[in-house]
């Protein structure tokens, strides 16, 4: 007989392997096989399309393909390729690969300097559960770590240039093994609308109209309003005039705002103007006067005030002339021609105006005729017969009485008022033969006491000597 040994070996074996789960945007997976040594080669090979970078050693790199991606997972299968009389034997796991996180920061906005916070919305595929806002620029967010958030930007920082660009990012923070992922969003800050109301201005209550110059940039048009009750020419134009109210020169001044209107996402702005308005100028002449021919000068009484001013001039329509003509207190005296026409007008106008127009007032100057006082005729009576009957009259002016006396000592019947009295002369007015009788105006008003003398002569009277 004869014998043979037969030597049995071991087997060759691979150990399991764990399965694995990674991110599809960080796929590639490290893979490591153990065995007994007994099988000297190996191959690696997978159920999908993706590469090892080592395929025939126990330990190698897998990258997925996008086929393995979208699938969600692959098998991949290590088998022995050189194990001596032994038969190969293999071993296989199975590599999830999940999503990867995904980030949207939205669309870009368009906002105006000075309404600039701007509000975010990112959007996610719930893989992340951790988020980061950061910004190109200088401002702050207020919930910088949530998808939702509102962007404050700085000034000038955010705001310099025409427009201004400012990125924001957002990043993902916790989204497991998976890479962070990011998105940007561009805000663009256009310059905000300016506007001003111009200079203030003065004007006088008798002519309360203001020009105004505003202005304003990046803005679609403005508007003016008043806190009184005065009007615009045209509210839309800025160049507009404003007329005071009664109230507004009541007060002495109107507030005026300017606003800018179609801004469009854009605060309006405003600006404010104040319209100072003076008084108005006043001026009085004084109340009408009466004067009588024979005493015709006249004091006159003026005032002027208000406004800036009170000076003023004086001017007649007549040829009379005045003292100073600047004077609110000045003497007019009246020409011939003036007290011919009975009446005058005297004005008084406002100088020194400033802002103000000129304002004039009048009075009126009556000339009344000068009294006329007659006598009559002078007289001779006889000593045994003296009386004389008188014949005065009085006319003119505003009287027609008046009152007789006489140089002697007779007296006047009924009485001296009387303008057709008769003169009784005494034994005295006899003896001296020539009385003079005197008329005088009386009730004069505004004239001067006119009289007018006639002679009494007194004859002596016939005698016949006794005989």
């Amino acid at each position: 007989s004869d014998v043979i040994n037969l030597t049995i070996t071991d087997a060759p074996f691979i150990n399991t392997i764990t399965n694995q789960t990674v991110c599809a945007n960080n796929a590639d997976a490290a893979i490591l096989a153990t065995q007994n040594s007994v099988a000297t080669a190996w191959q690696w090979s997978t159920a999908g399309t993706g590469t090892f970078d080592t395929p025939t050693a126990l330990g190698a790199n897998y990258t997925p393909s996008a086929a393995d991606t979208a699938a969600g997972s692959v098998v991949l299968n290590i088998s022995t390729t050189a194990q001596g009389s032994c038969l190969a034997v293999n071993q296989s796991m199975t590599l999830s690969i999940t999503d990867a996180p995904f980030i949207d920061a939205g669309a870009g906005q368009t906002v105006c300097a000075n309404n600039a916070n701007t509000t975010l919305l990112a959007t996610n595929n719930s893989v992340a559960s951790g988020y980061q806002w950061s910004s190109s620029g200088t401002g702050t967010f207020d919930t910088p770590t949530a998808l939702g958030a509102i962007y404050n930007p700085s000034e000038p920082g955010d705001t310099t240039g025409s427009p201004a660009i400012i990125t924001l990012n957002i990043s993902t923070t916790a989204q497991g093994n998976c890479l962070s992922v990011n998105d940007d969003v561009s805000i663009t800050i256009t310059d905000a609308p300016t506007v001003d109301a111009g200079a203030g201005s003065t004007v006088c209550a008798d002519s309360p109209v203001a020009n105004l110059a505003g202005s304003s940039t990046n803005a679609g048009g403005v508007t003016w309003t008043s806190l009184g009750d005065g009007t615009f020419s045209l509210a839309t134009d800025p160049a507009a005039t404003y007329s005071a109210g009664d109230a507004d020169t009541t007060a002495g001044f109107a507030v005026l705002t300017l606003t800018t209107t179609g801004s469009g996402t854009c605060t309006e702005v405003a600006s404010n103007v104040t319209v100072t308005i003076n008084p108005g100028i006043f001026v009085e002449a004084g109340p009408a006067q009466s004067v009588c021919a024979n005493n015709a000068l006249v004091i006159l009484a003026g005032n002027v005030s208000g406004g800036t001013t009170n000076t003023g001039t004086w001017s007649t329509d007549g040829t009379g002339t005045f003292d100073n003509i600047n004077s609110m207190t000045p003497t007019y005296t009246p020409s011939d021609a003036d007290t011919a026409d009975g009446s005058i007008i005297l004005t008084l106008g406002s100088t020194v105006n400033g802002l103000c127009n000129q304002v004039t007032d009048f009075m009126v100057l009556t000339i009344d005729n000068a009294i006329v006082v007659d006598a009559d005729l002078s007289q001779t009576t006889c000593a045994n017969n003296p009386n004389a009957v008188l014949n005065g009259t009085v006319s003119g002016g505003t009287t027609n009485t008046g009152v007789w006396t006489s140089d002697g000592g007779g007296s006047f019947n009924p009485i001296g008022t009387t303008l057709n009295a008769t003169y009784v002369p005494n034994a005295a007015d006899t003896t001296d033969g020539l009385i003079v009788l005197t008329l005088t105006s009386t009730n004069n008003g505004t004239c001067l006491a006119v009289s007018d003398v006639i002679n009494l002569t007194i004859t002596d009277a016939p005698f016949i000597n006794t005989i």
